[in-house]
């Protein structure tokens, strides 16, 4: 509730300063060298993570679900769908929606793709 006594006070840039924390709560859940005996989370696990930084008083914007999407490029075509699940449930919006906002930052000059799974993975999307 720290973050929300901020808001209150006029401190609306709180959101946008601590929201990287919600992208740290994905690297909790989805570890880049993952030990044998990991189990992949589900999207019950992934809601209930974002449902409790939401409560604190994170947002969840599109900018914060492009860097997610971003950060596991490389896994994209495992866990993409699995996040934007999570995305759908927290957010209320369709798939297609939430991939072209998304898609509008993804393409912002200064990207560095090391593949075009993130990018074909986003139109694909915003098709449905």
């Amino acid at each position: 509730m720290i973050i929300r006594d901020f808001d209150l006070r006029d401190y609306d840039e709180i959101f946008s300063d601590v929201n990287e924390f919600v992208i740290r709560g994905f690297l909790i859940l989805f570890l880049f060298n993952s030990p044998n005996n990991w189990e992949r989370p589900d999207v019950n696990v992934i809601v209930a993570r974002l449902s409790q930084l939401i409560d604190l008083g994170f947002q969840l914007t599109s900018n914060d679900i492009e860097n997610v999407l971003f950060l596991f490029e490389h896994r994209i075509n495992e866990i993409g769908g699995l996040l934007m699940n999570s995305f759908q449930i927290i957010r209320k919006e369709l798939k297609s929606d939430i991939a072209r906002s998304c898609l509008i930052q993804t393409i912002k000059p200064g990207r560095n793709f090391k593949k075009t799974d993130l990018l074909e993975f986003l139109i694909n999307l915003k098709k449905l």
